[in-house]
């Protein structure tokens, strides 16, 4: 197999990824079962020789972050306000270090990762445009994937902006502590399966402590939220509607 996954899954070893899953030619979806989320699997050396000469070793390749790392995805194409959104970001907490970023296309688009302390509770996003990517969400794309929309080669860039092979999981800076608290106010990540145990005050005092979160809905955001209602009461249950 030549494939990106058959090509590239030992690099990503050898720098002290684990969660190395494969997915199908030129996807961003459907990994196997059992690799993501919080109840995932690490996957073993033997599964990934099996997959990298399998049919899978010609897809695409990807990696789920283990605990103690996040990656900040910034979406600022076509319209899409990631980069503005990373700059209030910035605003409220401080620039964060350069460091190692994926990314298919130019410019500030793409994932950037850093070390965090283990065991918090991360936001799925920071604002609009602007996603995590950790143990229990989503998982980021790597090099030498193929993007299924536009054909270009995901690519790795270092913390001057200089293309580079996959960067070894200890070079990657700590996200700072300003960052840290204000994305996750030192929750803790529950246990998979457990309940919210928050009373009314602790939720009230987050919900006080996000930014503008007293401000009514644009209607932009009105506008999603009766097209989701309409769907969900049209039949269409799904995750991804919800």
């Amino acid at each position: 197999m030549t494939g990106p996954y058959a090509h590239a899954w030992e690099s990503y070893r050898a720098a002290g990824w684990t969660g190395i899953i494969p997915l199908p030619p030129r996807k961003k979806a459907s990994p196997p079962k059992g690799v993501t989320g919080p109840g995932g699997i690490w996957p073993s050396y033997a599964d990934c020789m099996s997959w990298a000469e399998g049919r899978e070793g010609n897809g695409n390749i990807a990696l789920r972050l283990p605990p103690g790392f996040l990656g900040i995805d910034i979406d600022s194409y076509d319209g899409k306000p990631g980069f503005e959104t990373f700059i209030a970001a910035c605003k409220r907490y401080g620039p964060p270090p350069p460091s190692w970023k994926s990314s298919s296309r130019e410019g500030v688009s793409g994932i950037s990762f850093y070390r965090v302390p283990e065991g918090l509770a991360w936001p799925g996003e920071i604002g609009p445009s602007v996603e995590t990517v950790h143990t229990g969400h989503r998982y980021a794309v790597v090099w030498p994937s193929i993007h299924p929309d536009t054909g270009a080669t995901y690519q790795w860039t270092d913390p001057d902006g200089e293309p580079c092979p996959p960067p070894d999981v200890d070079q990657l800076p700590e996200l700072p502590a300003a960052w840290v608290q204000g994305l996750t106010g030192g929750r803790e990540q529950a246990a998979p399966g457990a309940r919210n145990n928050w009373d009314n005050q602790q939720v009230q005092a987050w919900l006080i402590s996000r930014p503008r979160a007293f401000e009514p809905l644009c209607a932009r955001m009105v506008a999603a939220v009766n097209g989701a209602r309409l769907s969900l009461a049209a039949g269409a249950g799904s995750h991804d509607t919800t």
